[in-house]
């Protein structure tokens, strides 16, 4: 997920690890620090901050998310870098012994995830069928090329509010016989 939080004339941007949006970011704003965990810039770049997000993970300011499970349609295989699905990264090698990881935020549901190639050029590799569960910008929850998307409906809990207002109204009244009994 993408957050942004801006106060005292910085904006600091969270996102998932794109190597395209790191690249853009650095040469389109002067002064770009990474903190460890999170993008400093200066709040007078906002507006690039917002397109540069809107062209690597189709994210605007009011981004609903999705639940989406993604199913690799074919061997998906790149050179020394992560595999993405709508601009975030899936799964990473960082070597072709290293073996492969799934991303942060992204949830293996089956398959399997390698490293390959030869030392020098090294590949993270998706076996076809591979499936994967995470949440994507709702205007990126389609099937591609690579990849078929499912929405998967949010599970929506069934609330009765007419019992919550009378279990309210008993505690209100249970609290305030217990700060009369303390304020004796």
């Amino acid at each position: 997920m993408i957050t942004l939080k801006e106060e005292n004339g910085k904006i600091e941007i969270i996102s998932p690890y794109n190597a395209n949006f790191v690249s853009d970011l650095k040469k389109s704003i002067s002064g770009a620090k990474w903190s460890g965990s999170f993008w400093i810039v200066s709040s007078e770049a906002k507006q690039v901050v917002l397109d540069l997000l809107k062209e690597h993970y189709g994210y605007t300011p009011d981004t609903q998310y999705l639940t989406v499970k993604i199913k690799a349609k074919k061997y998906l295989s790149q050179l020394q870098s992560s595999i993405s699905f709508a601009g975030i990264p899936i799964a990473r090698a960082t070597g072709r012994d290293s073996g492969a990881r799934v991303c942060d935020g992204v949830f293996k549901i089956s398959g399997e995830i390698t490293s390959s190639g030869s030392v020098k050029n090294w590949h993270t590799s998706i076996e076809e069928g591979s499936e994967f569960q995470l949440k994507v910008p709702e205007n990126a929850a389609v099937s591609t090329e690579d990849w078929d998307c499912e929405i998967l409906k949010e599970q929506k809990i069934d609330i009765d509010i007419e019992a919550l207002k009378m279990e309210k109204e008993k505690l209100l009244k249970r609290l305030a016989f217990i700060e009369n009994i303390l304020g004796r």
